[in-house]
């Protein structure tokens, strides 16, 4: 086991492909040059094919490796580069170290050494790049942590008062954590009954404004609102801008009220801009959604932020799915209670 763990540390690994292909023209030179006689260069040929091989199984940095991988990379960085320089000055002065050799070797080496450089920007811009999409995952997963705390807290629940209660801390958490992007302001949970679908949480909506519902269709049907749409498994007219689905989300950046799905609040004054839609799911089925919306084109729908939405909404999705649950089964509970006096007294 310890054996395993320095092999894990050390800072070199095994060749990488470029390393074989960087290397394969300096073996073909060292056969030439020895078939040839030329000892020097064919020796310098065989260490440059070595060291490159060696530059190519170089690992990358971590905190166990790091001082170890930034000496031998350098120190195999530079003789790569000596190495493969010579034999280019080897190759054209015929073995002869004088004043040509310098020259060629002095103009060979800069550009043998950029190649590599080039390389190693090229890595270092992916291994930042992977970086930073770890710390954004971190960073949506410790400030979601209240949401998900809400959600394990509401699985226990016994009332429908406690669910919504729930659902409504979650929905305050969503849009109060800043963790979306600015302007999402407000934010409402709906479930469905047999055939409506109705608001059970929101941040912001009146008492009439929550009324308000949708009819749970079997197809798209234009103007029947988003979450009934959505829920019924369509897909909006492509020919709209500003709009992407991934999934289980939808994002429409702006123009939400021209959109064709789109079913106005006779209850409220507010009109959105954006409107960001996630399907929430109970043993697999569409059983509810959350949806956020911007007063202005806040949502993104476009490049790596609307990419993070959507990795946002869909670990929302399951939290909010939790306590949803919840509440469907507690009303199973209530109708197998009310079933069963029924029962008896048929």
């Amino acid at each position: 086991m310890p054996a395993r763990a320095d092999a894990a540390a050390a800072p070199l690994g095994r060749p990488a492909i470029w390393g074989w292909l960087f290397a394969a023209p300096f073996v073909a030179t060292f056969v030439y040059f020895a078939r040839d006689g030329r000892i020097a260069a064919a020796g310098t040929s065989a260490a440059a094919a070595m060291t490159w091989l060696a530059t190519s199984m170089v690992r990358p940095a971590d905190r166990h490796r790091v001082k170890g991988v930034a000496i031998v990379g350098a120190a195999l960085t530079l003789l790569t580069t000596w190495l493969s320089a010579s034999v280019v000055a080897f190759a054209v002065t015929s073995d002869h170290i004088d004043h040509a050799f310098v020259t060629i070797w002095l103009v060979a080496a800069p550009n043998i050494g950029g190649l590599l450089a080039l390389f190693r920007s090229v890595q270092t811009r992916a291994e930042t790049s992977a970086t930073l999409r770890e710390l954004s995952g971190l960073r949506v997963s410790a400030l979601s942590a209240p949401v998900l705390q809400v959600s394990a807290q509401t699985r226990f629940a016994r009332t429908f008062d406690d669910v919504i209660i729930g659902l409504e801390n979650m929905v305050q958490l969503a849009v109060g954590l800043r963790v979306l992007p600015d302007g999402v302001d407000r934010a409402t949970v709906w479930a469905k009954d047999d055939d409506t679908w109705f608001i059970c949480a929101s941040t912001s909506l009146t008492e009439g404004g929550q009324a308000f519902t949708q009819a749970v269709i079997a197809e798209p049907k234009k103007a029947a609102g988003f979450v009934a749409n959505f829920a019924a498994g369509g897909r909006p007219p492509s020919e709209i801008p500003d709009q992407i689905v991934r999934g289980d989300v939808l994002l429409v950046g702006a123009n939400v009220n021209d959109h064709p799905w789109f079913a106005p609040n006779p209850a409220e004054k507010r009109r959105s801009e954006g409107i960001a839609v996630v399907l929430l799911r109970v043993h697999g089925e569409v059983a509810g959604a959350l949806c956020l919306t911007s007063p202005g084109p806040q949502i993104p729908v476009t490049g790596g932020r609307a990419e993070e939405v959507v990795d946002i909404l869909t670990r929302w999705a399951q939290a909010f799915s939790i306590a949803l649950a919840s509440l469907y089964a507690i009303r199973r509970e209530q109708e197998v209670s009310r079933e069963g006096p029924q029962a008896a007294s048929d």
